[in-house]
């Protein structure tokens, strides 16, 4: 690198600012840009980018309550019927344990009301 190819003013050639040298004007190097072609430090370009944003929020948030809401119906109602089988399985086990045994609340119904 040749000796004052680069000082305190940014990058030159020939002693003159980069962009002077390659034709493109003006003194120094060009403002730096942000995303979309926004200069650093300027302000938004169009009005109501505020208000897309906020319709954008509050239609992400919306998505995401009624994803939760819906998720947590559906994890109720399925933790309800879990156990609303249990009940009824352990109630076929019993029904089939103690059927025709001296332990079946149904003979022992039967019994009470033959002898009477």
């Amino acid at each position: 690198m040749a000796a004052g190819a680069r000082g305190r003013g940014g990058a030159r050639l020939l002693g003159l600012p980069l962009a002077a040298a390659l034709g493109r004007g003006g003194a120094g190097l060009e403002e730096p840009t942000r995303p979309h072609g926004l200069r650093a430090g300027a302000r938004r370009g169009r009005k109501g980018e505020g208000r897309i944003r906020r319709s954008c929020d509050v239609a992400v948030g919306g998505f995401i309550l009624v994803t939760l809401g819906s998720w947590f119906h559906c994890r109720y109602n399925y933790a309800k019927l879990r156990i609303q089988e249990r009940i009824a399985r352990e109630g076929i086990k019993n029904r089939i344990l103690y059927e025709s045994t001296h332990l079946d609340p149904e003979r022992k119904q039967t019994n009470s009301n033959s002898t009477n």
